[in-house]
């Protein structure tokens, strides 16, 4: 997401970025990062379009520990899920959320995000912390 440091990234490939909602769960993992997992819920984000998309995925699945469909050794699974953006436009996007198999395991270790926002939760957590 913007103003993390991931972003910067990709951010030389960026034609157009705007905020937009997926179904699911977010959970905050120990490790810092937030890990989508499936669920009825609306978790929010970004929807981002790039110039060269071949390129940006293979950065992105490196980042994210995805070596293909159906590999054990996948931290995340990349799926096309309908997004929403803001104006109510759906869209099929690439989405990395957690393998079914690793679910039970990960949700034991991370926090909950009832309100389905990662940044805003962040911004919370940093402002008890300081």
């Amino acid at each position: 997401m913007s103003g993390y440091s991931n972003h910067s990234i990709l951010e030389p490939y960026i034609l157009s970025l705007r905020p937009a909602a997926v179904r699911g769960q977010i959970w905050h993992l120990p490790e810092g990062y937030p890990m989508l997992f499936v669920g009825s819920g609306q978790v929010y984000g970004e929807l981002i379009q790039y110039d060269d998309e071949q390129k940006v995925m293979a950065q992105l699945d490196e980042l994210e520990e995805y070596y293909g469909e159906g590999n054990e050794n996948n931290y995340y699974e990349r799926t096309l899920m309908m997004v929403t953006d803001l104006a109510d436009l759906t869209y099929n996007a690439w989405v990395y959320r957690c393998p079914t198999d690793k679910e039970a395991v990960l949700k034991t270790q991370g926090i909950f995000i009832s309100s389905g926002d990662w940044r805003k939760f962040q911004q919370k957590t940093s402002l008890h912390l300081e």
